[in-house]
Formats: C-alpha cells, structure tokens, sequence
C-alpha cells in the first residue's frame, strides 16, 4: 500500500487527489505522511483557482472550471449541481459536464469515502449519449464506463455502432470496464473493418480481451500471429483465458510457433508466461513435448510456467516429471509442480509429493489435495501420519472420502495432548465429512473449557444434524452460561445457531 500511495503521488489528477485525502486517514503513518505531502504540494493550487471561479459562471471558461472544481469537491454529492451544465448551448461545456459526471460517479472500491449518488447521474449522461456533438458523447461514453454501470452496458454497445469514430473509441474504452458477452459481434465487427483507424481495432481487441470470449480466440490468434515479436501481454494473456473456457487444439501450432520466433530471454515475462500455460489450456496432446523440454530452461520461471502449462493440458504422462519438480530449488517452481499435480485424479503417489508435505505452507496445501486427488492409500496414510506436525494435512483429510479418515481424526480429536488448533480443526474437518459416526466424539469435547475446541465442535454437530445433539449442546449452553468464561458470549452464540440448524424452536435467548 506505502509503495501504491508513493507511485500515485507524483502528478496532480483529480481522482489522485480524492484518494490522498481520504488517505490522511489511513492506518499506516507513512501513507499517512505521504497523503499529506501530496496535498501540501497540490491543493494549494487547487485552492488558488478556487477563488478565481465564480458561484454563478456565465463564461465557457468559468463554466468549465466551476465543472472542475466540483469535480474535486469533498462537499457530498454534486451531481445536481452538475446535471443542468449537460444542457448548455456550448459544446465544451455539455462535454465538460459529462466528464465530470463519470468522475465524481467512480465505483466505491475507486472513490473510497465519497458519498455519492452515480443513479442520479445514468439518466443524464444516457440523454448525453444522444447529443448532437459527437464531442459530448464520446465523454458521456467515457464517464458511464468510468461508473461501472452495468445497467448502461446496452447503451454503450448501441454506441459501438455510431457515426462518429471519437465515439465508437470513447464507448470501446468504456466496455473494457464493464466486460459483457452482448458487445462481442459489434467489437469483432470493429476489428474485422479494415476501414476502421488502427487505434480503433487495436482498442476493439483490447475489450475483447477484457470480456475473454472464446468467440474472440481466432482473433487474439490473429493478432498473435501479425505481431509475434511484439504481441501486447494484453493479447497472450486473453487468448490464454479464452482457451480456459473453451479448449482449442487448432491453436496449438501458433502458440508454439510465436514462443519459438525469438529467444526466451528475449521475450517480455508476463507474455511469456500467458503463452506457455496457453499451450496447455489448448488441451492437445501435441503440447506435451515442447513443454516438457520447457521443465529444463535454465530460469525458473520458465520452469515454473511450463508446470502451469502440464497441469492444465492434463495428460498424465506429466505426473512423474511433475513429481521429479519437486526436488527442484525454487520455491516458485516447487509451488507450481504440486498446484499442477492436483490436477489429476486417481494416480499412484509418488514419494516426491509425500515428502512435500515438509514443505512450506502454500506447497504443503497443494501436495496434500494432489494427495487426496490420487485416491492411493499411501497417500492417506502419509496425511494422517502429518497431522501432528502439519495442520493443513487435517483440513485437507476433511475433503477426503478415504473410510480411514473418520476414525483417525476422531483419534486425533480426543488426544489432549495434541494441539488445540489442531484438534479444533480435526473437529471442523469431521463437520464437513458428514459422518454419523463423529456425533458422540464430538458430543464429548462440548465438556471441555477450551474454547476452540469446543466451538469447532458446536459448529460440526449443527452440520451433522443429529438430534442426538440437542440435549448436549443445551447443557453446554448452561455450562457457559454459569461464572465468568472468556469468550463466552462467542460461544452461546454458536450453540445457538447449531440449535436452530437442528430444528430447536425454544433455543435460549440470553
């Protein structure tokens, strides 16, 4: 977040300026101190024009700097003040009051604190969008897409198909904010017209990329191909999303091909990376070989990537060159060999993914799915074994149907001697298996004074749903409700709730 505040703290712009001031806020002294030393620098200007501008402008420049000034207001809602300049005789003016429409109308994850209304604004700027001057309509399309109005989406598509190129461009830009399947044909239309500007088509592809339409991988293809020294990562990385929804082994050989025409080290690493794990969302099987001879480049992002890439093409011959990754010496490449095995289903396990789980915690998780996944034995063997030492062997063992599984973190449940997080999530994992036989186990630990333990407990039997229950979690509700215990309004809460998931109609109120 510091490193986030310090880069936007550079030039002045309006929205830059909303943040820092809701920033001086923030948490962390250091974007604390940088908000006020962005404002120190800038708003002084601001308030400098301030009174320059005029409460009842009359001119096209007052005009337009009162626009701009409500624009950067922290006063609430001005779109009212803002609504009326949309129907100005001047042409700057009308667009002027579009723009900052979109501006003060940001979605609330962008304006932060501002209390705004953008509902007030839609009508506005959808009659904006039928202006005479195409100047005006290119920025009421620019400030709906800065809305993030989905309701405008329709609009904005008809906009697609305007008269003026300023327009169609100002509505591209904006469906790249609000993806929608509805704007594909009109936006490979746009592409396909070689009439159209390059900046034009190139915008046009750019949306389509954003909404990842596999109906659009013949042209992220096509772009590819015309473009294979310099493809955007924009492109690669929209023709790989495109393939994860719809397979297509035709793009095998391009993809291959654009990899191939230059050096790795000499590619931009993010295209990169889009490419390799392209080659197996194609899902042919032609795939397997290069990718494989990609496990022994010398970086080990390209070996990483090349995991990504045999875990989504999903043919098993890559299961032991996947296992044999994990005695490389990164921890990138580590990661993605056990993501990339969970992939797969019913297979030997290999000691490679056993010995992971002693791994660090990311890659722990990963080999113990992979683990449940393959449906060997020994793999179950090796999770009950870990569960002591490594607590994300009992969450994952709550996700397997192995008949072993119950007795053995039932087992672990009731041995004091283990850990409370541990036990605690022994009882989680026993709720999620929906095993009758884990009602009297955890019935038991409701006697306990451990609060986690106890909880989790609470938590399984509402979700096991057995009115053997009902009697045990009311007692238990006494219990806590007697004396002084720590976190105990916490869990009656929790009791409560598991009653009700029972069907207990007198649940206690207090």
């Amino acid at each position: 977040m510091v490193r986030i505040a310090d880069m936007l703290s550079q030039p002045e712009r309006p929205r830059v300026t909303r943040f820092m001031r809701a920033a001086i806020r923030a948490p962390n002294p250091e974007i604390q101190r940088i908000a006020n030393q962005y404002l120190s620098m800038f708003v002084p200007k601001s308030e400098g024009r301030r009174a320059q501008v005029v409460s009842n402008p009359r001119t096209r420049a007052q005009k337009i700097a009162y626009l701009s000034e409500l624009t950067n207001s922290q006063e609430g809602d001005v779109n009212a003040e803002i609504l009326p300049f949309l129907r100005d005789a001047d042409t700057d003016v009308r667009a002027a009051a579009a723009s900052a429409l979109g501006r003060v109308n940001v979605p609330a994850d962008v304006r932060l604190e501002l209390e705004v209304h953008p509902e007030a604004a839609s009508p506005g700027l959808q009659g904006a969008l039928e202006d005479p001057a195409p100047k005006v309509r290119a920025a009421a399309a620019e400030a709906l897409g800065e809305m993030r109005s989905t309701d405008d989406v329709e609009l904005l598509v008809e906009a697609l198909k305007d008269s003026d190129a300023s327009v169609v461009l100002s509505a591209a830009k904006a469906l790249e904010q609000i993806p929608s399947d509805s704007a594909v044909l009109a936006l490979t239309e746009i592409y396909r017209n070689d009439r159209n500007s390059p900046g034009l088509r190139n915008q046009a592809v750019l949306t389509l990329g954003t909404i990842c339409n596999p109906d659009s991988t013949s042209i992220f293809l096509e772009v590819l191909q015309a473009h294979s020294e310099k493809p955007g990562p924009e492109v690669a990385g929209a023709l790989e999303c495109a393939l994860a929804k719809r397979p297509d082994k035709g793009a095998f050989q391009p993809i291959l091909k654009a990899i191939r025409s230059q050096p790795l080290e000499a590619w931009n690493w993010l295209l990169l990376r889009s490419l390799i794990r392209a080659l197996g969302e194609t899902k042919n099987p032609e795939a397997f070989t290069p990718l494989t001879e990609l496990l022994k480049a010398p970086t080990h992002d390209v070996r990483s990537w090349a995991a990504d890439g045999l875990g989504l093409l999903g043919d098993t011959r890559a299961i032991p060159l996947l296992a044999g990754l994990l005695k490389d010496t990164h921890e990138d490449v580590l990661l993605s060999a056990a993501s990339a095995l969970t992939r797969f289903k019913d297979f030997p396990a290999p000691p490679e993914l056993m010995a992971a789980l002693a791994y660090s915690d990311s890659i722990q998780m990963h080999a113990a799915e992979a683990l449940v996944l393959s449906n060997d034995p020994r793999g179950i063997d090796a999770l009950i074994a870990a569960m002591a030492t490594h607590p994300v062997a009992i969450y994952v063992l709550g996700q397997s149907r192995d008949p072993r599984v119950v007795p053995a973190l039932i087992n672990f449940l009731q041995t004091p001697t283990n850990k409370s997080a541990g036990r605690a999530s022994a009882a989680a994992a026993l709720g999620r298996l929906g095993d009758p036989r884990a009602v009297d186990p955890l019935i038991a630990s409701l006697n306990e004074d451990n609060g986690a333990v106890t909880t989790a407990s609470i938590v399984a039997l509402g979700q096991l749903k057995d009115k053997r229950a009902i009697e045990p979690l009311k007692q238990a509700y006494a219990r806590w409700s007697a004396g002084q215990r720590e976190n105990a309004d916490s869990v009656k809460a929790f009791i409560v709730q598991a009653l009700l998931a029972l069907g207990v109609k007198d649940v206690p109120l207090h």
